[in-house]
């Protein structure tokens, strides 16, 4: 018997995990550099982060909406969450180079050094998270597969 992962089902799993995220990433940053300097990076990059959390909504509506089923492996799951946190800091790196009207690869390579070093345990914690949302929240019920 499959798992059927509908399309509100794994939204319900997924944004409130995306929510739960902003927080610990603030967690995290507060952790690396301390609260004063965490308030006055995200005071300073809004815009930056919006965008990069606008991607994220986007690769869960394209590429997580077209695998839902996939993603109730706890591997995929974690996989997924780097993937997504990594499109996002690709997005918010993007939008830095746009907005400043500077195309210096410092404003991808330094977030990429970030998320890299800091970001990839949390990133598949986030996607572990929401595999077990979604595995708890899934119905069991057999797939209807055409013949």
């Amino acid at each position: 018997m499959n798992v059927n992962v509908t399309p509100g089902t794994f939204r319900r799993a997924v944004y409130p995990t995306l929510v739960l995220s902003l927080p610990g990433l603030m967690a995290i940053c507060c952790a690396i550099l301390g609260l004063r300097n965490a308030l006055h990076i995200a005071a300073s990059y809004q815009v930056q982060i919006a965008v990069g959390y606008a991607v994220m909504v986007l690769v869960i509506e394209t590429l997580g909406m077209s695998h839902r089923c996939q993603l109730l492996g706890y591997g995929m799951g974690g996989v997924f969450g780097v993937f997504l946190f990594l499109t996002g800091v690709l997005g918010g790196s993007i939008s830095s180079m746009l907005l400043y009207e500077d195309f210096n690869s410092r404003y991808v390579l330094g977030p990429l050094f970030w998320m890299g070093f800091y970001g990839v345990l949390p990133a598949a914690a986030f996607g572990l998270i929401g595999t077990s949302i979604l595995r708890r929240i899934s119905d069991a019920t057999p797939t209807i597969r055409p013949l």
